[in-house]
């Protein structure tokens, strides 16, 4: 976490953008988070700073009170098999399905492998 929060303090030089993701971000421990809010009151222009948790109860209050929430939900398996039929991924769909645990975009990606 330091050196993210290091990288943090400099604006991108080459990219439009910025992003970073931490996932999962319920295992930062409180000293990792309370050094991580001072990125998240005042990130650095063009950075976008994604939480990703299963588990959002256990992030503490101060990082969640300063992030918006987004609730994605796992398709089920026949919209899963569906997106595979139309990404043209005929064989073992199923098994494709199985091994991205619910994210058919991972499951088509380690059947590539």
């Amino acid at each position: 976490m330091r050196n993210l929060i290091t990288k943090l303090t400099l604006k991108p030089q080459f990219e439009a953008y910025r992003v970073v993701v931490v996932n999962p971000a319920d295992k930062m421990n409180n000293a990792a988070a309370n050094a991580f809010l001072k990125c998240l009151e005042e990130p650095t222009e063009r950075t976008a700073i994604i939480l990703i948790t299963d588990r959002p109860a256990k992030l503490p209050a101060t990082i969640v009170s300063r992030c918006q929430s987004w609730l994605l939900l796992r398709p089920d398996k026949e919209s899963i098999l569906a997106w595979l039929k139309q990404q043209n991924i005929q064989d073992n769909r199923g098994r494709i399905a199985w091994l991205g645990a619910g994210c058919a975009i991972a499951g088509a990606r380690l059947c590539q492998q």
